[in-house]
């Protein structure tokens, strides 16, 4: 069982690790994500500096890291139903960590919404649409993603709250959206300043 475990997180981080919109930006445009726009390595940046198309691409690559370490690595494995939600749990934490703090870039990674929404569809495909309906009607009224990613952060769990989710899971919410907030810390002090950059803005 502890070979299977470790087994799990070193898989997770390693799958989380691949710096998909790193990639797509640099062998479809040529460029070094990190050194344009935000400089964040996320599937936004990739939107604002590469275009539509490849942004919604570099998103799909990250959510499907998510997926992949969530049900792929964990049915893979097989772990008994007794103890699933805490190894979801465990393979989504570690998924996004890998993505967040990526080995490959030198531990500076992008802020994990992308694959976060990947392993949720993992857990419970119905909490990730409400909260990507959420997370659009947002988007439309104020334009700004980051204030659109905060807002499904913070009911991330209670949603999981909504849906009889198990009581791990629920805790487990409120660690993950409040590791969604903090990722974005810098994007709250622009949006209190005034200076955050809309989606059809390049980056101030």
């Amino acid at each position: 069982m502890f070979a299977k475990f470790l087994m799990l997180i070193i898989g997770s981080y390693l799958i989380g690790s691949i710096p998909f919109s790193f990639l797509v930006a640099k062998i479809l445009k040529k460029i070094d994500i990190r050194r344009v726009g935000s400089g964040n390595p996320g599937a936004t940046n990739v939107y604002r500096t590469c275009g539509f198309k490849i942004g919604m691409f570099a998103f799909f690559m990250d959510a499907l890291k998510g997926f992949l370490a969530v049900y792929g690595l964990v049915t893979l494995l097989k772990f008994s139903v007794e103890i699933i939600s805490i190894v979801q749990i465990i393979a989504f934490i570690t998924v996004v960590a890998g993505h967040n703090w990526t080995v490959f870039l030198r531990f500076k990674g992008g802020k994990g919404m992308a694959t976060s929404a990947g392993a949720l569809i993992a857990i419970d495909w119905r909490v990730c649409l409400i909260l990507f309906l959420i997370w659009c009607l947002c988007l439309v009224l104020t334009r700004y993603v980051s204030f659109s990613s905060i807002i499904s952060a913070t009911i991330l769990p209670v949603m999981f709250w909504l849906y009889k989710l198990p009581l791990a899971t629920i805790i487990f919410g409120f660690f993950i959206g409040g590791l969604a907030i903090y990722r974005h810390k810098n994007n709250i002090k622009r949006l209190l300043k005034g200076e955050e950059s809309k989606i059809y803005e390049k980056k101030k």
